[in-house]
This record gives C-alpha cells, sequence and structure tokens, in this order.
C-alpha cells in the first residue's frame, strides 16, 4: 500500500485541478449568459459570434503557453467552448458547401465552430449567401476563390450599404505545418468584422471599362494599399465589364480613405469599391 501513496496523491491532484477547471468553466458561462442578458435589454440583438474577438483569445492563449501539451489540442479545446458559449446567447447554426455530397468542408466549420453546432450540407454556394442574408443560417463556410471563374459566390457581397453579408474569418485558424495542401474556407455572415492586430482584408472592385488587371494592382498600390492576390470574373455578355476580389494587408474600414482615393484614381472605368469583410491572419 506505502509503495502506491504518490500515486494516489497525484491522482488526487490530478482531481482537484479537473474540479477546478470546471468550476472557473461553469463560471466562465454564467459570465456569458449575463453579456447576453445585457445586449437583450439593451435591444442589441445580434448574432453573438466575434471572431475578431476569438482569434485575439486564442493568440495570447499560444503566446502564454509552454510545456509539452500539444498547441493544436489546446486551439481545439478553445474553440468547442468558445462555439458553445456563443450558441448559449442565441440561435447559431452553419452551412458548408458540399459539392456532390463531398464534406470536404465540413471538417473546417467543425474546427472552427464545434461538433455541436448545426450544420447543413448546400450544393449551391449561391443558396447559401442567399439564406444567410435572409437570417436561415448565422454563417456560412465557402471556398476561396481562386482565379476566373464563371459564377463566384462573392459577387453577391459587392454591393454598397449595409446589407450584405461580409466575410469575418479565414478556416483554418490554426495552420499546421506539414500537413499537405489541405481545403481553406471563408466563414460569412452578417456582422462586421472586427479589427486586430494582425489582419488581412477583402476588396470588391466592380469594372465598366476596359482595363487589365495590372492596371488594377497598380491603381491599388498607388493609392497605398498593399494586395495579395486577385480572384476576378468577366461578364461574357457585356463587354470590359468585370469584377475582382482583392486580397489586402491590414484591416480596412468601411470608410478607409485609400479606397476613395483609389475610386478617384480609376475614375468612371470602376462604379464600385467596397470592403466586403476581413479576417484575422491564421496562426502556424
Amino acid at each position: 500500500m506505502a509503495k502506491d501513496q504518490p500515486l494516489d496523491n497525484l491522482r488526487r491532484e490530478i482531481d482537484r485541478i479537473d474540479d477546478q477547471i470546471h468550476d472557473l468553466l461553469m463560471r466562465r458561462t454564467d459570465i456569458v449568459s449575463e453579456v447576453g442578458a445585457l445586449k437583450r435589454r439593451s435591444e442589441v440583438v445580434t448574432l453573438a459570434l466575434r471572431p475578431g474577438r476569438e482569434a485575439a483569445i486564442l493568440r495570447r492563449l499560444l503566446a502564454r503557453h509552454s510545456g509539452p501539451f500539444p498547441r493544436p489540442v489546446l486551439v481545439r479545446i478553445w474553440r468547442e467552448l468558445l462555439s458553445a458559449q456563443v450558441a448559449l446567447q442565441g440561435d447559431f447554426s452553419i452551412a458548408t458547401f458540399a459539392p456532390e455530397g463531398l464534406d470536404i468542408y465540413c471538417g473546417l466549420a467543425q474546427d472552427q465552430f464545434g461538433v455541436g453546432t448545426p450544420l447543413h450540407k448546400y450544393s449551391a454556394v449561391s443558396q447559401i449567401v442567399s439564406d444567410i442574408r435572409n437570417g436561415n443560417i448565422s454563417v456560412g463556410i465557402l471556398p476561396v476563390p481562386e482565379g476566373e471563374e464563371s459564377d463566384p459566390w462573392w459577387r453577391a457581397l459587392v454591393v454598397d450599404g449595409e446589407g450584405a453579408p461580409k466575410i469575418i474569418a479565414r478556416l483554418p485558424f490554426y495552420e499546421r505545418m506539414g500537413e499537405g495542401d489541405l481545403p481553406v474556407a471563408f466563414a460569412v455572415a452578417m456582422i462586421e468584422p472586427e479589427e486586430t492586430e494582425d489582419d488581412v482584408s477583402l476588396v470588391g472592385i466592380e469594372r465598366v471599362a476596359d482595363i487589365s488587371r495590372d492596371q488594377v494592382f497598380t491603381g491599388l498600390a498607388e493609392s497605398g494599399l498593399d494586395v495579395h492576390w486577385m480572384a476576378a470574373w468577366q461578364d461574357p455578355e457585356k463587354e470590359g465589364y468585370a469584377m475582382y476580389l482583392v486580397s489586402v494587408e491590414g484591416f480596412l474600414a468601411r470608410d478607409d480613405r485609400r479606397l476613395e482615393a483609389y475610386r478617384n484614381h480609376a475614375g468612371e472605368a470602376v462604379v464600385r469599391a467596397v470592403v466586403l469583410g476581413a479576417y484575422a491572419r491564421p496562426v502556424s
């Protein structure tokens, strides 16, 4: 019996730690419930999701983390915690693009928003955007655009004003090195992105004159914007009419002066240049 005493003591210490973790989890949930109640009393009824705040929490925890406990598991635990407590504040559901029944984006959705969040599969990306706008779903998981497409989903976001969904996150947020070419996606919702310390913004440009991509890049750069990449759509029925999705370094507010400078620089060739969203840069 004496030989087992050190082991028994360690096990009892683990049990005490488990109880402390559980107590803190319940206390955190109580505080989140109080936040939700305050929002309802102030008539601020919006989706409780705050991807910028969540990214800041995970970055802070990863920065202070030490020891052998796996960092991916740490992120997984907190993603489940954050998502569960978002759901406590109101209805919360996810829609993923599932072409021909394939689940390539479902794993990304569950990693980001938890395995317990209701998840719906769509075969048409346009229907996801429509259901987000109509309030039928909370967040849509859509493929990151590449190159030129015949009917890209992001065209529906290139509108003036507040009526369009916004790109709020890029998935996965925690990128593990050496895993090969895994799918990546954007999360889209009817909320405004929040600025963090390290962001990427998305800009939609509507062009009505025949100008080249190089001219678009040059005009953005001369307006003070650092462009990373571009996806495009060309209207086959209207010569010179096109739309571009541009990834820009940093966080852009809707009224960013650099966008106004670009619109002035482009003149009548560009009728619209609007922020489509922003996301916290993923960590590796």
